[in-house]
């Protein structure tokens, strides 16, 4: 099923990076059709089938791209889209089709009262949206990639490695300090309990998010990154407890630290994945399997123990569970990702409750560096804020609209057909222009990692704008870094 194909079995802008074959992408679309027949039979005698059938009809679309008689390639920001579909459209949707509660309701987080026939026509326009948002990824996979920036063909010098690891795991832990600081402190009896999110849609009653801090400490993970990616280049093997893992664990608590008080789960999520595609990028024989399980079990751990915290909005540490049911609750039944329900709310009540925005929610992040403590009424960045409000009556949260809702709300039809046509062409074409280098060269690795593979999942569970500011102040970070540590330029093809 994972094999590696030559130039000369696919385009060679992809590289050798390692792809999932045809067959394979043929029987997860068998398991998704054969589950679609099941519940179109099924909704004929029960309408509470629509959520499971349309969300794996949207899984279905997603899927498209593993079929290609090329191989697809794994380490793909497609892939986490797929992954992303699978878990809040078919999953989810099968749950609640089932009529599966969690912690919270399927009521209170998803139906607000309506019955099936309220969702059925967002329902349709949402996976018309999707099939343009596949077609456009598939169109810009075709296209023959511009030559890649000379920054990315670089080797790396140990001793500058080195010496920026260290800075840049010291200069994110200082930020993290100045964080907890400014938060209160840090107490073991508050863990996860920080969410310095800006709360309500009145900038004169929220507090700062200090996200001057937040971006410094993400030099954190760059270290991290960055020391990984030197070992797998240099094909020095890591495990769990010889001293190259304990350090690299050392990196990876360090990076999770500011996340943990601050509650942002995805965070966490984020900075192991990422770690892992750059060693599977460079070079997989270095870092054992066994390793990067218990990498991700770790963040999956962390991840499980904040939801409980937060849901509860507990501030005892004991109150903290990892079993089954809060990993259900974390990655399943939870508005993260992007569900449909939450996309055919904003649909349903735009305009009239949610006047169009003429792309002023994604115009909007342009503010997002300045900080609030230097502009105290700077209007709220997230749309966010205003959909929990609007649709779901909570003032102290916010709810993203993910690239779909964002789209229709800002701009109606017109929008939700062509911002995610485009958005997978652009997506693509980033994809295309990296991946030539990603398995010989580690700033190509890296930033395929650390900003490309995350692009679709911010569109799909947050939005536009919100995708685009991620992209530009993670490359901010990330270009100086690699300008430092390389030395030598190949040739770009």
């Amino acid at each position: 099923m994972n094999q590696r194909l030559s130039h000369g079995d696919g385009p060679y802008w992809h590289g050798d990076l390692p792809r999932l074959g045809a067959p394979a992408g043929w029987f997860l679309l068998s398991i998704q059709a054969t589950l679609i027949v099941a519940l179109g039979v099924a909704y004929m005698f029960h309408d509470a089938a629509i959520y499971g059938l349309a969300g794996w009809v949207g899984c279905l679309l997603v899927s498209l791209p593993l079929v290609s008689k090329r191989g697809y390639p794994i380490l793909s920001p497609w892939t986490l889209v797929a992954i992303s579909f699978y878990l809040s459209y078919g999953i989810r949707g099968t749950l609640m089709t089932l009529g599966v509660d969690g912690t919270r309701s399927l009521q209170s987080l998803y139906f607000l009262g309506n019955g099936e026939d309220y969702f059925a026509h967002p329902f349709m326009l949402i996976l018309l949206s999707v099939g343009l948002f596949t077609f456009g990824y598939l169109l810009g996979d075709r296209i023959k990639p511009s030559k890649i920036p000379t920054i990315l063909t670089g080797t790396f010098t140990p001793g500058r490695v080195t010496l920026t690891v260290i800075a840049c795991a010291g200069i994110g832990f200082l930020s993290f300090v100045a964080f907890a600081e400014a938060t209160g402190g840090v107490s073991l009896a508050q863990l996860s309990a920080k969410r310095t999110l800006v709360g309500g849609l009145d900038p004169s009653a929220s507090y700062a998010s200090h996200g001057e801090y937040r971006f410094l400490n993400s030099l954190s993970s760059v270290a991290l990154w960055l020391q990984l990616a030197h070992y797998a280049q240099a094909r020095r093997r890591v495990a769990l407890f010889n001293a190259r893992g304990i350090w690299i664990l050392v990196l990876l608590l360090n990076a999770c630290l500011l996340p943990i008080i601050a509650s942002t789960r995805a965070d966490i999520a984020f900075i192991v994945l990422t770690g892992v595609a750059v060693c599977w990028c460079l070079g997989r024989e270095s870092i054992h399997w066994s390793t990067a399980v218990g990498w991700v079990a770790i963040a999956l751990g962390i991840i499980a123990a904040m939801t409980t915290l937060r849901g509860a909005q507990r501030t005892d540490i004991s109150g903290a569970d990892v079993s089954f049911g809060a990993f259900v609750d974390a990655f399943i039944l939870t508005r993260t990702f992007g569900d449909m329900p939450s996309t055919a709310h904003i649909i349903s009540a735009a305009p009239e409750r949610l006047p169009y925005e003429n792309g002023s929610t994604i115009a909007a992040w342009l503010l997002a560096p300045v900080p609030r403590a230097l502009w105290p009424e700077k209007p709220v960045i997230s749309a966010g804020p205003e959909i929990a409000a609007v649709i779901y009556g909570n003032d102290r949260t916010g709810v993203p609209p993910g690239m779909f809702g964002e789209s229709y709300w800002n701009f109606g039809m017109a929008g939700l057909l062509a911002i995610p046509l485009l958005c997978g062409l652009a997506m693509a074409l980033a994809y295309n222009g990296i991946a030539q280098r990603a398995t010989s060269n580690p700033g190509a690795a890296i930033v395929i990692s650390a900003v490309v593979l995350r692009v679709g999942v911010d569109l799909t569970s947050n939005g536009v704008g919100y995708a685009a500011y991620q992209v530009v102040s993670m490359l901010v970070l990330l270009l100086p870094v690699l300008w430092f540590t390389q030395v030598r330029h190949d040739p770009a093809p």
